[in-house]
Order: C-alpha cells, then structure tokens, then sequence
C-alpha cells in the first residue's frame, strides 16, 4: 500500500495503539474509587488516543484531527506528505457499522469518511448490501465529511482503518484495511509484529476489587498524572532491560 513509506512511524502508531490498558485503569479505578463500565470503557480510548498522540507529535507533516461525535470524542491522524489519514476502530465495531449500512438520520463519521476512497473499485461488487448509496446520500455523505474534516477536506486523499483485534480485554492483532467508496474491503496489511506482548502484566498486579478502597481523591490532573505513571514505570524497566543487556554483550 501507499502509505508504507515510513515502516517505522507505522510501527509506533500499531504499539501505541495495542498497547494494555487494563493495568492502568485497573489503578485509577482502585485510587479514585470509580467503578462504572462507562469509566472503563471510555478511559481505555482516552489512553490509547494519548498514546497515539504522542507517537507522532515530533512529526512536521503529520496533523491530529480531535473530532467529536455526540459524547465520543476520537482522533485521527494525517500524513500530510501522502494525504493518508489513518482512524483507529475495534473489529467488531468496524464490522457492525459496515453491517448496520447507515440508513439512519446521523451518518456514521466511518460511512462518510470513505467517501472521499473514491479511486478504486472493488472486485466483488455487492450491490444487493449497498444499493441505498443513491444521489441524496452521496450528497449527505459528501456534506458530512467536509464537516468532519474541515479544513482538512482538501488535504486528505485516502482513508486507511487501523482495526485491532480484541481478546481477553487485549488487542492481539492489528491491520490497516483499506475500502473503496462504498465500503467494499479492498487490501489489507497485517502488522501484528509490532504489537507490544506482555510488559503491564509482567511489571503491575492487577488491583484486586475489595471493600477496602481508599477514600476518593480529586480527580485534578488525572489525565497527564496518574494514567502516566503505569506508563514511565514501563519506560523505567524498558531502559533498564537495555542497560543489562548492553552490559552482557560488553562481557
């Protein structure tokens, strides 16, 4: 695919983007005494998209697009150089937005992205699943991206999903897929290599559920405090790994 031109930036974004969350949240959740699924749900995201953020904030050509949907905030990231806008999505998301069309009002920000895939043609055309892409539509769907994308609109000339498979709370497989403008699978590139295995269960327990909780603290600086802390411990143990290694080859 096209957009193979920097196998290293592609590596960071697939580890930032599989990377565990459970730990992390597992320790905000024990210290503040949050126990709703919609915390967890909705800190697993905000993780990985600061993850990703970060993987490429030292890039020139790169732009990250915070977008909102109603209570859903999301990222996506632009390679201005190729015109190559990646979004991130679960497999199973991915599949039942595909599945479900978007024959309501709101047209899913994924039916309107590929919109703009208007390049290729699939091979195996399923006109039978597809056949509401009538005028009126293309032209909702056209006026929905130019929302999403605002003044990026111009710039972005193919959109690639970044889909993690999910096991066991784990993402243990990642593709970047590509479709064409009615959302027919085209190709896609497996980099599941790059997926980081194993380091928070190694490093951190997992916070066992009691009735022994500590009293809620403020949430002040939560974001940039507390879910960065798993993560240095991580690069602490990562570099000391590295120190005894280089010292067994010195030997």
């Amino acid at each position: 695919m096209e957009f193979i031109k920097d196998e290293l930036q592609m590596k960071k974004l697939v580890m930032a983007f599989s990377q565990n969350t459970e730990n992390t949240l597992d320790e905000i959740e024990f210290n503040y005494n949050m126990d709703t699924g919609n915390f967890r749900k909705g800190g697993s995201w905000d993780l990985r998209f600061g993850r990703i953020e970060d993987s490429v904030k030292n890039k020139n050509d790169v732009a990250i697009l915070n977008r909102e949907r109603g209570i859903w905030k999301y990222k996506a990231i632009l390679f201005a150089s190729t015109g190559t806008l990646f979004v991130f999505t679960k497999e199973k998301n991915l599949d039942k937005v595909i599945k479900e069309k978007s024959n309501t009002e709101k047209i899913h920000y994924f039916h309107a992205l590929v919109y703009l895939n208007v390049e290729n043609v699939g091979v195996n055309v399923q006109l039978d699943l597809f056949n509401f892409y009538d005028e009126s539509f293309e032209r909702r769907r056209e006026i929905e991206v130019q929302k999403i994308l605002m003044e990026y609109y111009s710039q972005v000339k193919q959109v690639y999903f970044i889909v993690g498979t999910e096991k066991n709370k784990q993402i243990v497989e990642v593709k970047v897929q590509h479709f064409n403008h009615q959302f027919e699978f085209l190709k896609e590139v497996d980099f599941s290599k790059y997926i980081t295995k194993g380091e928070y269960e190694d490093i951190l327990p997992r916070v066992g559920k009691n009735n022994n909780k500590p009293t809620a603290k403020p949430l002040v600086g939560i974001k940039n405090g507390l879910k960065k802390r798993s993560e240095k411990q991580i690069a602490d143990w990562k570099q000391e790994e590295k120190e005894k290694e280089k010292e067994y080859l010195k030997s």
